[in-house]
């Protein structure tokens, strides 16, 4: 057995005995870098699962070469806490140079790790036994000691599609537990920290402890309640939703499928000369619930605030593309088993959509069913047969009835024609990632729907973009875009081209 694994067994060990050990025992052994975590910096962050990564990072001394994995000036601490980056998949020639040096000495078992290579892998080693051999009996763990402590408490089961959206959920070498913990959308564990009042003469020693042996600190230190607020705060924030439709709420932005999203979108265009203008904005606003789960079936709720506009004031009549909407309303969404590997969707979406355009007052209610047969494509993001390009699909069949509350100024939507749709929706995206092309992706999306009742005999809508990631950021995007068909909410023809800046959170 190797002196490494020797440390890891050790540790391991230790750290068993500790959680078994009664409230009066010493504090844990932990592995030395991680022995003395600044808690109290780590609580007074305003995204504490990043601060904890990040301060997990600088104790062990990776340097900023290695942080930069894509070199394109994002740090996925996550990632790096919690995944061997240099063992298996499909290594850049720089990022070969970051794991075995520019020269790499080969050996009986492989090249040679570079400095920074087995530092990184220690990290992962250590972290993942610390956070596997934390876990109490009802699932909950606090690192940190009486002067200060963060407590996970878990709140949701990983199931068979979040590990085929995640991979690293379902690791069979343990590093699962702490994707688990570092995981901030989907939430499998919620975080909050704990700070006692400072005393006199009382020298803080940190280490790993059950919670139920934590003490609870006295609610009139102001550092505690600050502590408590921001992490309370953050909590909320991280539940926040930024997209630009409301079928994109489901992607966290933790899932692969993140890097395809649109986001909301902006532009303006003012002509003086011609005296012609071109605004467009498409904002979807969610908050995202915490989950309720029974074994495998999950469910989850998102109410949201949307407002589209698009205005093109063209020279001639038919040119003219105007769409005014601002609305609300909730996607529930069902996710269960029907048989192995394969799963399905049910989504119920009640909304409520006024046309500031025509003053229009229409409060629909959606039916959808979305099967997830857990297979590459379908359900989750894959690799494509060319280097570096990602692919996932989907098929949805819907059932949408509206009724109009409020008439139209012109006529177009009266309360006497309230009306029944059914139909389907497919579409995709394709993304490259870990490339030259990183950050580039198109989605598509078509929807066709048959009118059972009302005025309108069919709907179809079709939208297609390019759009690119800044670099340095996975939230900023600019984007071309074209959309042709009726708008699905208040029915509006549109056909135009656009480019925009858009966001996405």
């Amino acid at each position: 057995m190797s002196e490494k694994h020797m440390i890891g067994v050790a540790t391991l060990a230790a750290l068993c005995f500790t959680i078994s050990a009664p409230a009066s025992a010493q504090p844990s052994v932990i592995p030395p870098s991680l022995k003395n975590l600044p808690i109290k910096q780590i609580c007074a962050s305003s995204n504490l699962r990043y601060m904890l990564a990040r301060s997990i990072i600088d104790s062990y001394a990776i340097s900023p070469k290695m942080l930069d994995w894509n070199d394109d000036g994002v740090i996925e601490a996550r990632r790096l806490v919690t995944q061997v980056i240099c063992d298996g998949g499909k290594l850049t020639a720089a990022q070969e140079a970051k794991c075995y040096g520019d020269k790499p000495q080969m050996g009986p078992a492989g090249p040679s790790r570079s400095q920074d290579n087995s530092a990184q892998f220690a990290m992962v080693t250590d972290v993942s036994t610390m956070f596997r051999s934390a876990l109490s009996t009802d699932s909950n763990l606090s690192l940190g000691d009486e002067k200060a402590s963060i407590r996970f408490r878990k709140v949701r089961a990983v199931t068979e599609p979040d590990i085929k959206r995640q991979p690293i959920l379902g690791a069979k070498d343990g590093f699962s537990t702490a994707a688990e913990v570092f995981s901030d959308d989907p939430i499998f564990y919620e975080v909050s920290c704990v700070i006692a009042p400072e005393k006199a003469g009382s020298a803080a020693t940190q280490g790993l402890r059950p919670t139920k042996s934590s003490s609870t600190p006295s609610p009139a230190s102001p550092l505690a309640v600050d502590a408590s607020r921001a992490v309370a705060a953050q909590a909320v924030i991280d539940r926040f939703r930024i997209r630009g439709k409301t079928e994109d709420l489901w992607i966290g932005r933790d899932q692969d499928g993140f890097a395809g999203l649109s986001g909301a979108t902006f532009a303006l265009n003012r002509d003086e000369i011609a005296a012609k203008q071109n605004f467009d904005m498409h904002l979807v606003l969610g908050y995202a619930f915490r989950a309720l789960q029974h074994r495998d079936v999950v469910l989850d709720a998102i109410p949201y605030l949307k407002y589209d506009r698009d205005y093109i004031d063209g020279v001639k009549p038919t040119s003219v593309n105007n769409v005014n909407n601002i609305g609300g309303g909730l996607q529930s969404r069902l996710t269960f088993p029907v048989f192995d590997n394969f799963y399905s969707a049910l989504i119920f979406q009640p909304q409520y959509i006024e046309s500031l355009r025509n003053g229009a007052q229409i409060v629909s209610v959606r039916l959808a069913a979305e099967p997830q047969p857990l297979v590459p494509y379908l359900g989750f993001v894959a690799e494509t047969p060319l280097p570096n390009l990602w692919a996932s699909a989907y098929a949805r069949g819907a059932t949408n009835y509206y009724e109009v509350t409020r008439d139209a100024n012109d006529r177009s939507l009266t309360s006497g024609k309230n009306f029944w749709h059914a139909g389907g929706q497919v579409g995709g995206v394709l993304m490259f990632k870990d490339g030259t092309f990183t950050g580039l992706s198109f989605p598509i999306d078509y929807t066709y729907l048959y009118g059972l009742s009302g005025p309108y005999k069919s709907v179809e809508l079709l939208q297609v973009a390019a759009n690119y990631t800044l670099p340095r950021t996975k939230y900023i995007t600019v984007g071309l875009s074209y959309t042709s068909g009726r708008n699905l909410d208040t029915f509006e023809m549109q056909k135009l081209y656009k480019a925009s800046l858009g966001i996405k959170y």
